[in-house]
C-alpha cells in the first residue's frame, strides 16, 4: 500500500501528467473519478469505504475542481466552483482522519487567487489574504484541508498560471497570436505570477520525497508583467504582440471571471526556495521557447 498514490481530479490535464510521471518511478497511482476504468476507480459510496481505499497510502493527492477561467460566474457556476473543490476536500480530510494508517502525504491545491489583486505589492506565503469570491473560495478550501493537519504531513500548493500550451492561460492566449492579432491582456500593466509544467510535475514529486508541510506559493521566482509576458510569447512564435484586449471585451465575455485574467499578483516562492527546491524553468522565455521549440 506504501506505493499506492490516489489523485481526485487525476483525469484532468495536470492530474495525467502528474500520474505519468510518478507510474515512470514506479508508484501505482490510482485516479478516483466518477467511474472505474483504466487507471480509475470511482469515488467510494462512504467516508469508511473511501478511508478503507486510502489506508496505508504513500498520498492521495487533491486536484478536482471545476475550471476558474473561460465560463461566466452565473449563480449555478459559482456553486459549481465551490462544491467541487470544499465537498471533496472535505471528504478526503474525513476519510484521512478514519485511517488507521494514514497516507504519508496529503497534498491539496489551492491558488494564488488568494491574495486577490495587489498592484506591484510582492507577495509571499506570509501576505494577508484577500477577500472576494475566489480568495474566500481558496481560503475555504485550505481550510477543509487543514482539518487533517495533525493526522498526516499536508502541503498546501497555492498554484500560479500554469504554463502548457493547449491548456489553461496558453490555450487561449496561442490562436490569436498565431493569427498575428496577440498581445497584452488589460492595461498589460498586472503582474502575472506563472509557473511551467515542468516544474509543477517536479515540486509536487520533491513534496512527496520530502514530505513537506504547510503552505507553498507555486510560481517561478521570476513574475513577469502582462506587456512582457505577451512580449516574449510573441518573440517565441514569431508573432507580432501589439495588439492588447482591453478590459471591457473582456468583461462582455467573462463577465466576472474577467477579474481572474485583469487581476495582478507578483507571486514568490519563498518557502519553496528554503525548503531546496531549484526550479527548472526560472526564466520566461527558455520556458516558452522549450515548449515550441519544435
Amino acid at each position: 500500500m506504501a506505493n499506492n498514490i490516489f489523485i481526485t481530479g487525476g483525469t484532468g490535464f495536470i492530474g495525467t501528467k502528474l500520474s505519468e510521471y510518478w507510474r515512470s518511478k514506479g508508484y501505482n497511482v490510482k485516479a478516483l473519478s466518477r467511474s472505474n476504468g483504466l487507471n480509475r476507480i470511482a469515488y467510494p459510496e462512504s467516508t469508511e469505504d473511501f478511508a478503507s481505499l486510502i489506508n496505508g497510502a504513500k498520498a492521495i493527492v487533491n486536484l478536482a475542481g471545476a475550471s476558474i477561467v473561460g465560463k461566466r460566474w452565473d449563480d449555478e457556476y459559482k456553486e459549481e466552483l465551490y462544491s467541487s473543490r470544499i465537498e471533496i476536500t472535505k471528504m478526503c480530510a474525513e476519510a484521512i482522519s478514519l485511517c488507521d494508517n494514514p497516507p504519508e502525504i496529503f497534498i491539496s491545491a489551492s491558488a494564488i487567487g488568494i491574495y486577490g489583486d495587489r498592484g506591484d505589492e510582492a507577495l509571499n506565503e506570509e501576505s494577508k489574504l484577500a477577500d472576494g469570491f475566489i480568495a474566500d473560495l481558496c481560503k475555504d478550501w485550505e481550510k477543509a484541508a487543514k482539518s487533517s493537519e495533525s493526522i498526516t504531513n499536508l502541503f498546501i500548493p497555492r498554484i500560479g498560471v500554469v504554463l502548457e500550451p493547449g491548456f489553461g492561460a496558453l490555450s487561449k492566449m496561442e490562436l490569436p497570436f498565431k493569427m498575428f492579432v496577440g498581445g497584452p491582456v488589460g492595461s498589460g500593466k498586472q503582474w502575472f505570477s506563472w509557473i511551467d509544467i515542468e516544474d509543477l510535475i517536479l515540486i509536487f514529486d520533491f513534496a512527496l520525497d520530502k514530505k513537506l508541510n504547510g503552505v507553498y506559493n507555486i510560481t517561478s521566482p521570476n513574475p513577469v508583467k502582462m506587456s512582457d509576458f505577451a512580449r516574449v510569447y510573441g518573440k517565441v512564435l514569431n508573432r507580432p504582440s501589439i495588439f492588447r484586449v482591453p478590459e471591457f471585451i473582456l468583461k462582455i465575455i467573462l463577465g466576472d471571471s474577467a477579474q481572474e485574467v485583469l487581476r495582478s499578483q507578483k507571486v514568490l516562492p519563498n518557502s519553496l526556495e528554503k525548503a531546496g527546491y531549484s526550479h527548472k524553468y526560472s526564466d520566461l522565455y527558455n520556458s516558452l521557447k522549450n515548449k515550441y521549440k519544435n
